[in-house]
């Protein structure tokens, strides 16, 4: 027997769970926190399925929308691309998406992070060390350039 696994990313929602049988893309933007810009790029991206549209051609979103939404926003807030988040979307679509996938995402992305942060602290210790370097009064005009 298969068992499908829910995984909380651990960034709330503010859709609300009642029966909301569609939104306009402004009420999306609302429950989402994100701009109308941001989900028609996303839409056109193939972040979000396209919406179905009304008679008058508004699009006619759905929960399942808002909810993909707030999937790619916390991803982006774990600090994944919206390429990699793209590059799962079809796995999770078709249920194929398992835990090992993802933790190796994960790991890979803490990685990363881990890379960058000893960038960042290189840095912070170069420019700590060009102050130190510093000798004359903070008004003297200065004839190196950085």
């Amino acid at each position: 027997m298969v068992k499908n696994q829910i995984i909380k990313l651990g960034v709330s929602s503010n859709v609300k769970r009642k029966m909301i049988e569609f939104m306009n893309i402004g009420e999306l933007a609302r429950a989402t926190g994100l701009s109308t810009d941001t989900l028609r790029f996303y839409e056109k991206s193939g972040l979000i399925e396209r919406p179905d549209r009304s008679a008058n051609g508004y699009r006619r979103y759905t929960t399942e929308h808002a909810e993909r939404v707030n999937l790619v926003k916390t991803a982006k807030a774990l600090g994944f691309s919206l390429a990699e988040v793209r590059g799962v979307l079809p796995k999770l679509d078709h249920g194929t998406l398992t835990r090992g996938e993802i933790e190796s995402r994960l790991t890979a992305k803490l990685v990363d992070i881990e890379r960058q942060m000893q960038h960042l602290q290189a840095l912070k210790d170069h420019l700590l060390a060009t102050a130190k370097t510093l000798t004359c009064e903070a008004s003297d005009p200065i004839s190196v350039v950085l």
